[in-house]
């Protein structure tokens, strides 16, 4: 089966910590990795096997960086407590601001895209299957016309 990996980036402003890393990593940008492998079905989508996480190497090593098997709630976890830990040191004003008079903006849904994207892989896989369906679905149509007139 072909796996697919996946990079991102992510930020930490403040220091952090991994399980199985006892070492407070310090702030900064670091490298993910996510390992998926295509699903055993007709369904187009991908299944996760592994998210990895670079990390520098410890401090008088041999190695200049190391890479971790992380998950990916850990991950997200250890993101929204730097944004958590971030939004907190914000100072807020002394007087506070007259209210906004704009409608709040929409939830954005992230299933939208993931299906977008989904859907556009699975088009460049199955082109041949898609050009006989279209094809089919024309004649389909045709015949149906033709019979009714």
């Amino acid at each position: 089966m072909t796996t697919r990996t996946t990079q991102t980036a992510v930020t930490f402003r403040r220091p952090f910590t991994v399980t199985g890393i006892e070492a407070l990593q310090r702030a900064g940008t670091y490298a993910v990795e996510t390992d998926e492998e295509p699903l055993p079905t007709w369904s187009p989508g991908y299944r996760r096997v592994a998210t990895w996480i670079r990390l520098p190497g410890p401090q008088g090593g041999a190695a200049s960086s190391q890479i971790v098997m992380i998950e990916p709630e850990e991950l997200a976890a250890a993101l929204a407590k730097d944004a958590e830990a971030e939004a907190s040191t914000i100072t807020t004003p002394a007087s506070p601001l007259p209210p906004e008079r704009h409608s709040p903006p929409r939830p954005t849904s992230r299933a939208v895209p993931i299906a977008m994207n989904g859907f556009t892989d699975w088009c460049a896989l199955n082109a041949n299957e898609l050009t006989w369906i279209g094809l089919l679905t024309s004649l389909a149509v045709l015949t149906a016309f033709f019979a009714g007139a």
